[in-house]
């Protein structure tokens, strides 16, 4: 008879607040298949199904604002004992850092967000779950695989159980830019230049900037294979210092030497249409009257 049941465990005993978990209940006493039967979180009732004679299983229902559900089964007329079952609470991410990473390597993330107190938590890589560490309230870092295809990622927060508490933010997989050229390769000390550089995989959501030496000027992107930077003013003339590229993503990449000589006014300079012509052959038009001496950016032109 349905009186001699007994509820003896629930598995698992704790799911996400929206509710949908596969719970499994296991009983004493034996459970027969035409058992009417019905499983009870706090108030509210969901369909049960009989697995085997000392097994049943069935949905959690949401939170409805609840921490926690006193379950039982019942046939209508008999209740058994009841246990707790937990709702884990929704963990809120913000943000990941870096928002990209790059293709064929191992990389980590850090998600930015309100874990609060929250453990045994995984990473979920479009549902794949991943190591998580919680650093603190406010962020933890995820191992990721190395990804083999460019394009977008979906990454969450999931119970140990692999069931997503948090919203997903995407991570932006891309390829490695890479430079071939840059000219001209010197400038006056005190006059900012245009400065073409010339490769491939370049990505107007990385932003890019140019290092000379210890100083760094933001890049505009042209192309997948043309950025344009402004040399900086420096105070000294006659001197080399080394020159890179460096993006939100990657760490700067040297590419050779960039040389400040002595103004002498009687010299002038442009950048003009057969200058970038010949650095890239594909690109068919270029007009670049001026450069923004701070931001690098190009202005009144276009190429």
């Amino acid at each position: 008879h349905f009186e001699n049941i007994d509820l003896l465990s629930l598995q698992p005993h704790e799911g996400t607040l929206f509710g949908g978990t596969f719970v499994t209940l296991i009983t004493a006493g034996t459970i027969h298949e035409t058992s009417n039967i019905s499983c009870k979180f706090g108030n509210w009732s969901v369909r049960a199904r009989v697995e085997s004679a000392t097994t049943i299983s069935c949905l959690s229902p949401p939170s409805f604002g609840a921490e926690f559900a006193l379950v039982h089964i019942t046939d209508g007329s008999y209740m058994s004992n009841t246990l707790h079952y937990f709702y884990i609470p929704f963990v809120r991410i913000s943000r990941l850092s870096p928002p990209r990473v790059p293709l064929s390597e191992k990389s980590k993330i850090m998600i930015v967000g309100d874990f609060g107190a929250t453990t045994d938590t995984v990473c979920l890589i479009d549902d794949t779950p991943r190591p998580l560490t919680v650093l603190g309230p406010n962020e933890a870092e995820c191992d990721l695989e190395v990804q083999t295809q460019t394009g977008t990622v979906e990454v969450a927060i999931g119970s140990k159980y692999w069931e997503p508490i948090s919203k997903a933010i995407p991570l932006e997989i891309i390829t490695k830019p890479k430079v071939t050229n840059f000219v001209p390769q010197f400038s006056y000390h005190n006059v900012s230049e245009p400065i073409s550089v010339t490769g491939n995989n370049f990505t107007q959501t990385d932003r890019i900037s140019c290092q000379f030496g210890n100083l760094t000027m933001v890049a505009s992107f042209i192309s997948n294979r043309l950025i344009v930077c402004a040399s900086p003013i420096v105070p000294e003339d006659h001197h080399t210092v080394s020159f890179s590229i460096k993006t939100e993503t990657f760490n700067p990449k040297l590419v050779g030497n960039f040389t400040f000589s002595k103004w002498h006014e009687e010299e002038t300079k442009y950048l003009t249409t057969d200058t970038i012509s010949s650095i890239e052959r594909n690109t068919t038009s270029a007009a670049v009257t001026s450069i923004h001496p701070n931001s690098g950016t190009v202005l009144g032109g276009t190429i």
